[in-house]
């Protein structure tokens, strides 16, 4: 099911972005070039494969690129509102350490792996553009191809971003990241700037009862 949607993505946005152009003028007066994401931001990330499920697995995701940190909150999302699991890894890769939170339990492991760059190489694929919502009230989005094969990742990534802010939308990850696999399609909404820095923070639990 992941496979058949994320190609029909593909192919939504490679074979109607032409279409679209041609329906609606040209979005870009040329090629547009690789962005950066915001270096700091928070989101809820949804995996396709919780959409089949009552209770929906959402993340709520915290990323700060000049401290070097990112934090995923579990949390289950129902027709009410979203609830947090109390489980949380916070992976604080300036000092290369994994920290795993479930209630008062606190594990610490090795971080062996770069954390995501905000910005796209240079040598980024432009896939095309397309749209998101009703024509009339619509959100554009641009959808780039390139890899990462530094910092013990050996990964490619798709990603689709608005094309007036560089703010992800979509995002389907393959291959392997600190020596494990990884086939990731997440989509990202609720998209904000943090607005709690505190959430950066370690808990107590980590810091007066860490197990290895």
């Amino acid at each position: 099911m992941e496979l058949s949607v994320f190609l029909l993505i593909i192919y939504l946005v490679i074979v109607k972005s032409g279409e679209v152009a041609a329906d609606r003028g040209n979005i870009h007066n040329t090629t547009p070039r690789p962005c950066c994401f915001p270096y700091k931001f928070q989101a809820v990330v949804t995996q396709l494969t919780s959409f089949s499920v009552q209770n929906k697995v959402v993340t709520r995701l915290y990323r700060d690129w000049d401290s070097k940190i990112q934090v995923q909150e579990q949390a289950t999302f129902t027709v009410n509102n979203i609830q947090s699991t109390g489980f949380k890894t916070i992976m604080d890769y300036k000092h290369g350490k994994l920290y795993t939170v479930n209630g008062d339990e606190c594990r610490q492991a090795p971080l062996n792996s770069g954390m995501l760059e905000p910005c796209m190489p240079d040598n980024a694929v432009y896939l095309g553009t397309s749209y998101v919502g009703q024509e009339s009230n619509s959100a554009n989005f641009d959808t780039w191809y390139f890899k990462r094969n530094d910092f013990n990742r050996n990964l490619e990534m798709t990603v689709s971003v608005t094309s007036d802010s560089c703010v992800p939308i979509m995002e389907h990850i393959v291959g392997t990241i600190g020596g494990g696999a990884t086939n990731n399609l997440v989509f990202f909404t609720n998209v904000t700037s943090v607005t709690d820095v505190s959430v950066f923070n370690l808990p107590n639990t980590c810091l007066s009862n860490v197990q290895m």
